[in-house]
């Protein structure tokens, strides 16, 4: 009876078995081991009591679960989605399968992104599909801005050429040398002698030198101002230079233009006169006698004289002799008029008033320009406009291609012009003075 009693109460068995109650316990250390270290928790089945046993095999197979179940998420917060997915079917696997769906399919979108298709939308993410759907739809649109930011580029670029070419129209034939100086390499891109004279090719600047001395210094200018008139003297032969600088894109590079006058002839006249006066006032006595004597018998035409030169006697006339470089100006523009007129191209000098803006038969000068120069034989289309006093806005609509913009332009075009005191092309023009010109 003692016996039998010690071997009931006995936690082990003769065999080395484990009890039922210690096997609980040992499957209990066993469960927290895999949920703490899978790879590492170890389970003698062997040892647990026959009842224990069959969950001791399910414990087991759990723990290669976890093993595999942890290894997966590891590869997957590693990025390394090309991991083979666990081929063993249980709710634990379910979520992890979704999300390794799901980040393979952003990638392929993110793709697809990179490669500039920015229709591309995720769902299924939470607040990372809201983050990467925002992300798309900033990204359209800065790209609908940079693209309409490439073409005012391109218009910016092509009114420039055009503007451009009309300058070189301009002065292409006048005596004046026109120098086109790179800002940054301080090389001469263009010149309008350049198929004048033996000038030709790399050879070109060398002879340059010759026939412009003071050559060296126009590429040694400075600019910092936006336009600026100023002189050189070239001491060695006793020549004097009015140049008229100011800076231009030309073809995209930012350069500096210099109109170059050959004003010695001029210098020499105004030095002349002022020694003629010099030597007028070193008259005889003879002289004198005789300007005494017709002062006096000149009676009222005496005093008229006397008053005029006491009212003008310290008059400033150099500003009108500053106006010299504006006639050049202005009489270069009624040049290009007399040119243009030959070809069937019409202007007219504007007459402005206060009520309305009234043009008839206004066309883009620049335009047609261009379709002179390339030979298409064409005259670009005119169009009439008015804007009556108490209007403030006007919409212009129309087909793409429609003419739109070249119609805004002639309109812009001959505001500038009119309020320079120019001609403009039109066969009428009534216009109201505005005080600012806003382009965009």
């Amino acid at each position: 009876m003692d016996d039998l009693e010690l071997k009931e109460n006995s936690p082990q068995g003769q065999d080395g078995a484990l009890g039922v109650e210690e096997s609980c316990k040992e499957l209990t250390r066993y469960l927290e081991d895999i949920l703490r270290d899978a790879p590492h928790a170890r389970l003698e089945a062997e040892r647990l009591a026959e009842p224990c046993r069959e969950l001791g095999a399910a414990l087991e197979s759990f723990r290669a679960m976890a093993e595999e179940l942890a290894d997966y998420s590891v590869q997957l917060s590693k990025g390394r989605l090309d991991a083979e997915q666990p081929q063993r079917d249980s709710c634990l696997y379910v979520g992890l399968k979704n999300l390794h769906g799901n980040l393979k399919q952003l990638v392929n979108q993110a793709g697809q992104v990179a490669a500039g298709d920015y229709s591309q939308q995720v769902s299924q993410l939470g607040t990372l599909s809201d983050a990467f759907n925002a992300m798309t739809r900033q990204l359209d649109d800065r790209r609908a801005q940079l693209r309409a930011e490439v073409r005012r580029a391109q218009n910016r670029a092509d009114i420039i050429e055009s503007y451009t070419e009309m300058l070189v129209d301009l002065l292409g034939q006048r005596e004046e040398w026109m120098l086109v100086v790179d800002e940054e390499t301080r090389e001469i891109v263009y010149c309008n002698k350049r198929h004048q004279g033996n000038g030709q090719g790399g050879d070109h600047c060398e002879t340059c030198k010759h026939r412009l001395p003071i050559q060296s210094k126009i590429l040694e200018w400075e600019r910092t101002e936006r336009y600026k008139i100023w002189e050189l003297e070239e001491h060695n032969r006793g020549g004097c230079y009015r140049i008229i600088s100011f800076p231009i894109e030309w073809k995209e590079r930012p350069s500096c233009v210099h109109i170059v006058m050959d004003v010695t002839a001029e210098k020499m006249n105004a030095r002349h006169l002022s020694d003629d006066v010099y030597q007028d006032m070193d008259i005889t006595c003879l002289d004198q006698k005789l300007m005494e004597y017709t002062y006096a018998q000149a009676g009222e035409t005496r005093n008229e004289i006397d008053i005029i030169y006491e009212k003008y006697r310290d008059f400033d006339f150099f500003p009108f002799i500053s106006l010299a470089d504006e006639l050049v100006f202005y009489l270069s523009c009624i040049h290009f008029r007399r040119e243009y007129e030959k070809e069937g191209f019409y202007f007219t000098m504007p007459c402005f008033g206060t009520e309305r803006t009234c043009v008839k038969g206004a066309y883009d000068m620049l335009l047609g320009v261009n379709l002179f120069k390339n030979g298409e034989g064409c005259r670009p289309v005119s169009n009439d406009y008015a804007f009556h006093r108490g209007a403030s806005w006007f919409i212009l609509t129309g087909a793409n291609q429609g003419g739109k913009t070249t119609f805004i332009r002639s309109i812009g075009l001959i505001q500038c012009l009119a309020q320079t005191g120019m001609f403009v092309p039109a066969e009428e023009a009534i216009l109201k003075a505005v005080g600012h010109i806003h382009t965009f």
